[in-house]
């Protein structure tokens, strides 16, 4: 007699599962479906195919997970073959939500490629009235020997930068051309997606002494031939190819290289060329460094190698006035992202700076080094900004140029006027990473979270995914709904993927603003050099003595001892004298010398305010309040914090009063309490 009763212990109603098979045939059913959903995954992968086609399989086996227990309520314990009426009807149900369930997905997918069909319509759009847009695409190696790729790759760069010099022709940027470099798309494809009226491609072969470059330009619109050269060459005769492909291809397109210029490339505009193929060779390696891996040279080591290179091409052909810019550079960008130069290293970039100019006069890259000096070297931002101008005014079309005033526009508070800017350069390449990233950052540091939210998604249904844009997304989510777990969730998904700097930088975000002090503690103490500035504002020595007092250490000498030899180390540089002060500050907090911490904190303020740099006179105000949260001046510190805290910049007030090393020395300041009341609420 089949039981009918509804009024049964819970060991009853279990005892009917196992009875029934309800729990075996569910077991089955998930091991079976992971099996499955894994195998979907590797199929999808090797074949390229659609995300959908996993999000599809992964709802319906969700959907068969319930009707299989329906199944074998009523067949697993007879194993009865008549289906019963209330069997049906729950099956029905079942069925009809599933439909349901994939009804919504399915309208989903077709908004979601309605929207994408809308940035496509907008991608094609024309730049201008009146402007051209020349996309050059990676030029096919043909010489016998794969070596020889790197001379493809800064021939084209060298084109792409002689091209610039223009207001009539936007020239798509190598970083997202460089995405094009083995692609399978047709040229039409490619003309659409960047918003291309032309694009130019070809191929090099260099075998010996002899230089064989075949070019071709396509009307995108009609795919038809424009243009067409074959350029054979002596190797020593094709270092100045670039300038005679730039001419003939301006020629073509009936449009000026020079604002103010003839139809042909102004001596002024460019650099005179090398005359020596060995170092015209050394200096294209050092340049492509530069251009494209710059975000891998981490080590001191790096860039000496880098700065060997540039040494070698003027040591070979003194006359070359861009190597002189290469190495100069490469100075600039090791004091700003590794800390430190030697007297002689100092000399030498002002040195440099001074041949270059003398060889080749304000051309296009001698004024844009000019400006990096004034960057990076000076932090001289207005003077800085003036020189940049002067360089767009020579390379109107220069997207690197575009950038980096947009970087200044930030630096001096301008945070509109760089809005502008950065969203301008998304709207000219939005398939471009770092034109992305500094839009996104640049709002997140005014707060507009939502604004970059619709910039990060509109990015990733363009354009392949891009680690450092999705974390991007994860801050603005976390930042939107003051939950650091968004954080922690995107470590626990993507963290073996990520580039290792990036990945300890999400994780201290995660443990700073969750308040893990303890976690936080033993992170910092794994800090490395390449993992932090080691010469520019917290280098790692630091982060970990403040690990150590996160531990209960009452003092840190030894870190004490590395960040004093690291302000020494740049106590040299006039533009760095704010950053000696603050380490200073830091050290004798670490080496228990209260009084001197306290002295210097309240003295880096006066030297790097605001008004002189908005984001590092921000961070400068939030470090001086460590320091005097920990040597006992709290309420100094919190009437920092209080003023950051109404700031633009890259960490919310929020996010502050959540971080240890500020929680913990002001756990029980009243004053403290009531800004973490009103900074960390939700609204």
């Amino acid at each position: 007699m089949t039981d009918t009763s509804t009024d049964l212990p819970h060991g009853s109603v279990w005892d009917r599962l196992r009875r029934r098979k309800v729990v075996q045939w569910g077991l089955l059913y998930v091991a079976g479906t992971w099996g499955l959903l894994q195998g979907v995954a590797y199929l999808r992968d090797t074949f390229n195919l659609p995300q959908a086609v996993q999000q599809i399989a992964t709802l319906l086996l969700v959907i068969g997970l319930p009707i299989v227990l329906v199944l074998a309520w009523y067949h697993g314990d007879r194993g009865e073959q008549r289906v019963r009426g209330p069997e049906l009807a729950i099956v029905t149900l079942l069925l009809l939500l599933g439909g349901g369930a994939l009804w919504y997905y399915q309208r989903a997918s077709d908004a979601a490629k309605t929207a994408a069909a809308e940035d496509s319509k907008r991608l094609t759009t024309a730049p201008e009235t009146g402007v051209l847009r020349l996309a050059i695409l990676p030029l096919q190696n043909l010489s016998p020997d794969p070596a020889n790729a790197f001379f493809a790759d800064g021939l084209r760069d060298e084109i792409l930068s002689a091209m610039s010099a223009t207001r009539e022709l936007q020239v798509v940027s190598g970083t997202t051309m460089r995405t094009y470099a083995h692609t399978r798309k047709t040229v039409k494809q490619i003309a659409t997606e960047l918003s291309a009226s032309h694009v130019l491609e070809g191929s090099l072969r260099r075998a010996g002494e002899k230089v064989r470059l075949t070019l071709q330009l396509i009307d995108a619109a009609t795919d038809s031939n424009v243009w067409s050269r074959t350029f054979d060459r002596q190797l020593r005769d094709a270092l100045s190819l670039q300038s005679e492909v730039a001419s003939e291809v301006a020629t073509a397109l009936d449009v000026r290289l020079l604002p103010a210029g003839e139809r042909v490339i102004d001596g002024s505009a460019r650099t005179p060329a090398a005359t020596s193929p060995v170092a015209y060779d050394l200096y294209l390696k050092g340049k492509l460094q530069l251009d494209v891996v710059l975000d891998r040279l981490v080590t001191a080591r790096d860039f000496d190698r880098l700065e060997k290179l540039a040494a070698e091409a003027i040591e070979i052909d003194p006359g070359f006035a861009d190597a002189y810019t290469v190495r100069a550079r490469s100075l600039l960008y090791r004091l700003w992202f590794v800390g430190g130069l030697t007297d002689d290293q100092w000399r030498m970039i002002d040195s440099d700076l001074e041949a270059a100019r003398r060889l080749a006069g304000d051309a296009t890259v001698v004024l844009a080094t000019r400006a990096y000096f004034e960057y990076y070297g000076e932090m001289d931002y207005v003077h800085a900004l003036a020189t940049s101008r002067a360089a767009l005014a020579r390379s109107p079309n220069d997207v690197e140029l575009r950038e980096l005033e947009g970087l200044l526009l930030r630096r001096l508070g301008q945070w509109d006027d760089a809005i502008i800017a950065f969203r301008a350069l998304v709207d000219r390449e939005p398939l471009n990473p770092n034109n992305i990233i500094n839009l996104v950052q640049t709002l997140q540091m005014t707060r507009r979270y939502v604004e970059s939210l619709a910039v990060v998604d509109a990015f990733e249904r363009r354009a392949p995914s891009n680690l450092r844009v999705e974390a991007f997304g994860a801050y603005a989510h976390e930042a939107i709904q003051h939950d650091p777990e968004i954080l922690g969730r995107f470590l626990d998904e993507w963290q073996d993927r990520l580039d290792p700097r990036l990945n300890w930088v999400v994780k201290q975000s995660y443990l700073s603003d969750s308040g893990r002090a303890q976690e936080l503690a033993s992170h910092l103490l794994a800090a490395i050099v390449h993992e932090a500035d080691s010469g520019f504002v917290m280098p790692a020595a630091c982060l970990r003595g403040y690990g150590r007092m996160l531990r209960g250490d009452p003092v840190a000498p030894d870190e004490a001892r590395d960040v004093t030899a690291t302000a020494a180390r740049i106590g040299g540089l006039p533009s760095r004298q704010w950053n000696v002060v603050l380490l200073e500050a830091h050290a004798a907090l670490l080496s228990g010398d209260r009084k001197r911490s306290v002295e210097r904190a309240k003295r880096v303020l006066g030297l790097m305010p605001v008004e002189r740099d908005a984001l590092l006179g921000r961070r400068t105000m939030v470090e001086a309040a460590t320091v005097l949260a920990w040597a006992g001046e709290g309420d100094q510190a919190v009437q920092l914090l209080r003023r950051a805290s109404g700031l633009p910049g890259t960490s919310p007030g929020w996010t502050m009063v959540r971080d240890p090393l500020l929680a913990v020395p002001l756990a029980r300041n009243a004053a403290f309490e009531v800004l973490r009341r009103e900074v960390d609420s939700p609204n």
